[in-house]
């Protein structure tokens, strides 16, 4: 290898975004929902299942058949007026679990298989607040 001697212009891409995943066969998938790559690298529902891998939000329902992409904001949105269980205002800056692709199952309890989806931004009121999505880099971070 050795040093560069021209300008070069590289391809790139916002760390951030949109991006598409292959969804996994048979899985039916609704915008909205949290979703992740599962053991095998397929976009599937967030589930507390091992091996999973958080991705983002999906923009567009999408039903896998082994070849249809399915499109996830991967940007770390938050999400405004988040229910999260058992949330005070001593919980600002915790993480955020969910066992389901439901973000309205959002907790303050740690997932048996699965690390945090996101953490509180912002106390709202008793159960309510923001609650900022990991990008998917920002969540393998955490293994």
């Amino acid at each position: 290898m050795a040093n560069l001697t021209a300008d070069t212009t590289h391809e790139t891409r916002p760390r951030g975004g949109v991006r598409s995943y292959t969804v996994l066969s048979g899985a039916t998938l609704f915008a909205g929902s949290l979703v992740g790559a599962d053991a095998n690298g397929f976009l599937a529902k967030w589930a507390d299942t091992a091996g999973h891998e958080f991705q983002g939000l999906l923009l567009a329902g999408a039903v896998g058949d082994g070849t249809v992409k399915g499109r996830v904001d991967c940007s770390g949105k938050t999400i405004m007026e988040a229910t999260v269980g058992s949330l005070v205002q001593a919980s600002l800056n915790a993480l955020v679990f969910c066992a389901t692709d439901n973000p309205a199952d959002f907790s303050l309890s740690a997932s048996a298989n699965v690390d945090a989806v996101g953490w509180v931004s912002r106390f709202n009121s008793a159960g309510v607040g923001e609650v900022t999505l990991f990008t998917p880099e920002e969540h393998l971070a955490l293994n």
